[in-house]
């Protein structure tokens, strides 16, 4: 098959020099531009084969850069036609049969030069199945003490391959997941050898072994830090998540790289085995953490511009590792032409635990609403904890202070609070703004009790869910969002108006002004609720790799019910949103417009300028 191959193409190449020698006005009539050629590609598979052959062809990206002679146009022809043979056989066109050749252009135009044009034919013939995908892990096969043999985890990539089409893209993920759960099971230094592929060319089916060498089974061991670093060891140590003589597993490693490159404290993290293959079975395998610091100091700032809030600016200065263990100590400033909010907040990790963060903050904040006018400040000292890589659980005390005037009433609130939050997060911890994939659940329980007119205790609950879906990639990502609250304990007026639920504006449903989707008053100022239900949709469209489209849905209320959703009216919007994706996150561009918009009340529409996207 090889020498058929081989004389085929040789041929089909002779079959192009003839065509020079046949035509040799052509060559008489090229000028010092080169030989100028238009590209006629028939018969290639429709999708994304086709995209894959046309992103490919030098034929097609080098039109605008004519060779110089028929010659080194052969030359180009020829060099294509095998990238369209591969590219044909790696998606299973395994008896593809692509030609060449030259013709005579068309009639140029008054003006434009005479050209050529290159034919190129592709017959792809039956595209092949994958039959089996199989890993040949030799003599160890048999060993069934060894529980991810004995649980045949290895093979689970391949299931469900049988029958599809022998894309080579699809069979290298699943032999590159089959062995990334070998590294999970134990097998650190677990490698691929040459594939063997058997072709069928009457069942037009193909069978892939892959042989597999193992290596020893080995445990962890110790961890060393190395590198140039002001940072205490231990701040690393402590966000290890697994302890000496646990099973080896390869994805606790990249999880420690990711929580220390998001921590922003090092400029370059390596976390690799510091053993060998040819350690003995259940070995104590260390661990090297390489790292080299970034700079600990931060300064930014930014803008954001909306309709119903006026423009706003932020400052931001940050330290990283304020007393040399990792601890961050931040000062934020941000306002708007409405609300005004001065944050101080202190981290300090590993403290009492190795998985859990001591958390401080103060909070100075102005508001100054169509619901309520509030000078603020509150306290709050918590624990958070890391369960796993997915669950993060805190538990805290906060004081709440606050001077509001509420309908005309100045009134003082004294509030203590004991919040409890939980949040399961499967997103991409390192890009926050822009997620593309996975979910983010949080819940947060608040009793509050103190001074408000009198005594007042209720409970405040909040839960949220989003979820990110990707097509073709990450091009586009469909994305929602459910919220949802209660107040529980007191009536409406007896809660301060600060700690009342209320909808609308950037972060809420847009389309509506800030707090605007509320109870309103006979003014038609907001009241503020007990309870709150929103949601959004959106799709998020890539046109470049810079710009992007959203359009987007938004819906939602707060009523006076402490049930969501039970009482009042659901206001809903729909918008088009414009996105500038940068290194660090999208620029976001929204505007919105009320579909059930209440006269005197709302607005025709509503717009917004800020950074990263709407959840």
């Amino acid at each position: 098959m090889l020498l058929v191959r081989v004389l085929t193409r040789t041929t089909a190449f002779l079959f192009v020099l003839l065509l020079f020698a046949a035509a040799p006005s052509k060559a008489a009539e090229q000028d010092a531009g080169g030989v100028a050629y238009s590209v006629d590609i028939r018969g290639e598979p429709s999708g994304d084969v086709t995209e894959l052959i046309k992103r490919a062809s030098q034929l097609l990206a080098l039109r605008n850069r004519p060779p110089p002679s028929l010659a080194a146009l052969g030359r180009r022809i020829h060099d294509d036609e095998d990238r369209v043979r591969a590219i044909l056989e790696s998606e299973g066109y395994y008896d593809a049969d692509v030609t060449s050749r030259i013709e005579e252009g068309e009639e140029p135009k008054a003006g434009a030069r005479e050209q050529v044009a290159v034919i190129v034919s592709i017959v792809a013939g039956p595209r092949y199945v994958l039959r089996r995908l199989l890993l040949d892990i030799g003599a160890r096969s048999g060993d069934t003490s060894l529980p991810v043999l004995r649980g045949k985890s290895y093979l689970k990539p391949a299931e469900g391959l049988a029958g599809r089409p022998a894309r080579a893209a699809v069979i290298i993920a699943a032999e590159d997941a089959a062995l990334a759960a070998l590294r999970v099971g134990g097998f650190a230094f677990a490698r691929r050898g040459d594939r063997d592929v058997e072709v069928d060319r009457e069942a037009h089916a193909i069978d892939v072994t892959l042989p597999v060498k193992l290596g020893p089974d080995v445990v962890f061991g110790d961890v060393h830090v190395l590198g140039d670093t002001d940072v205490n060891s231990s701040y690393v140590t402590n966000l290890v998540s697994w302890k000496p003589g646990a099973r080896y597993d390869a994805t606790r490693l990249e999880t420690l790289r990711t929580t220390l490159v998001t921590a922003g404290i090092y400029a370059s993290v390596l976390v690799e085995p510091a053993g060998s293959e040819d350690m003995p079975n259940g070995a104590p395998l260390d661990i090297n953490v390489t790292v080299q610091d970034a700079l600990h100091r931060t300064f930014a700032a930014g803008a954001k511009y909306a309709r119903d809030k006026g423009a706003g600016a932020s400052l931001l200065w940050e330290h990283r590792n304020i007393l040399g263990g990792g601890e961050k100590l931040s000062v934020t400033l941000d306002g708007t032409q409405i609300d005004q909010t001065a944050l101080m907040t202190f981290s300090k990790p590993g403290f009492w635990a190795p998985t859990q963060t001591l958390k401080l903050a103060i909070d100075l904040h102005h508001q100054d609403t169509d619901a309520y006018r509030e000078w603020g400040a509150i306290n709050t000292a918590a624990l958070e904890r890391r369960l796993n890589d997915f669950w993060v659980v805190s538990g805290g005390v906060s004081l709440d202070l606050a001077k509001i005037e509420d309908a005309g009433v100045k009134r003082r609130s004294y509030l203590a609070g004991l919040p409890v939050t939980a949040t399961w997060t499967t997103t991409d911890p390192l890009t926050p703004l822009d997620p593309t994939r996975g979910w983010r659940v949080s819940a947060a329980v608040t009793p509050y009790g103190g001074s408000f007119d009198g005594t007042v205790f209720f409970l405040k609950s909040e839960a949220q869910a989003s979820v990110y879906m990707p097509v073709d990639g990450v091009r586009t990502v469909f994305a929602a969002r459910l919220k949802a609250g209660s107040i529980v304990g007191a009536e409406t007026g007896n809660i301060p108006a600060n700690r009342r639920f209320y909808g609308g504006g950037g972060g809420s449903i847009r389309g509506y002004a800030y707090q605007l989707v509320s109870p309103l008053a006979a003014d038609n100022s907001p009241t503020g609720g007990r309870s709150l239900l929103e949601g959004s949709l959106e799709a998020r469209y890539r046109i470049t790799n810079t710009i992007g489209i959203v359009p987007f849905f938004d819906a939602g209320m707060a009523s006076a019910s402490s049930i969501p959703g039970v009482d009042g009216a659901l206001r809903a919007a729909a918008g088009l949103g414009l996105r500038y994706y940068t290194p660090v996150g999208p620029l976001r561009v929204d505007v919105a417009m009320p579909l059930n918009r209440r006269p005197g009340v709302d607005k025709g529409f509503q717009f917004y300028i800020s950074f990263g996207q709407a959840f």
